[in-house]
């Protein structure tokens, strides 16, 4: 059992553990991606080759070092500054993706899917020089932390559409089954008719007399129907 001066402790400490545990998930990704990239921090000597794309990609030159890298075989070592190009040149053209759509839903599908070929793009890469390291490590956390918050957006909208459609899919079988033609029988309940006959009519005549009370019932297209203190007695159609 807890005594009551470690069991006041306990209450004072345990906002801080919550607040300490949010901390911890909020930072996450931005650990988990920047680990990637320390992953791949491997050391080896640039070639003369190594040198060109470099510069390349430091002048942004992403066309051309897809152009001249994308045949190579994925052993070889410049094959490298491929995925590093068709991940730079993917985040470059992302806004050309979503500039004519209109549809929140489909930009965020596009979004999650343009920032997922980023985070694929530099999980191929086995070797970052020094000299591109602090830029692929910023695409990285902004296209894993895009990533995770477009595919919950997606997500989220997809129910949200799916909801939607339930509802449309269901006003629309109601105005259906309001619009075909139901039928009426001799004996059914004033009720009856309304909520499983010919709905409610235009207009209804009312005749009192010794023996009761009878009603007649005006519908579109010169239809009747006559009741006897409340029960259909006759149709004219």
């Amino acid at each position: 059992m807890l005594n009551s001066n470690k069991l006041f402790l306990l209450l004072l400490l345990l906002p801080l553990m919550v607040a300490c545990s949010n901390n911890s998930i909020e930072t996450n990704t931005k650990q988990d991606a920047k680990s990637k990239i320390e992953e791949v921090s491997e050391q080896r000597e640039l070639t003369e080759e190594d040198q060109k794309y470099i510069q390349l990609l430091k002048e942004e030159k992403y066309d051309k070092v897809i152009e001249e890298t994308k045949e190579l075989n994925d052993d070889d070592l410049l094959k490298d500054y491929y995925f590093l190009a068709v991940a730079f040149d993917t985040a470059d053209k992302i806004d050309m993706k979503i500039q004519d759509v209109d549809s929140e839903l489909v930009v965020a599908s596009i979004l999650q899917n343009q920032y997922g070929n980023i985070k694929d793009s530099i999980e191929n890469v086995s070797f970052i020089p020094d000299e591109l390291k602090k830029k692929v490590n910023e695409l990285n956390e902004l296209a894993t932390s895009k990533y995770t918050y477009y595919t919950d957006a997606t997500e989220e909208q997809m129910n949200e559409a799916k909801d939607k459609f339930a509802e449309e899919e269901k006003i629309k079988e109601e105005i259906e089954s309001a619009n075909k033609p139901r039928t009426v029988r001799i004996g059914m309940t004033e009720e009856e008719v309304i909520n499983e006959g010919w709905g409610v009519p235009k207009k209804k005549n009312r005749t009192t007399n010794k023996y009761g009370t009878s009603e007649q019932w005006v519908y579109d297209g010169n239809n009747y129907l006559y009741f006897e203190d409340g029960i259909l007695t006759t149709i004219q159609n």
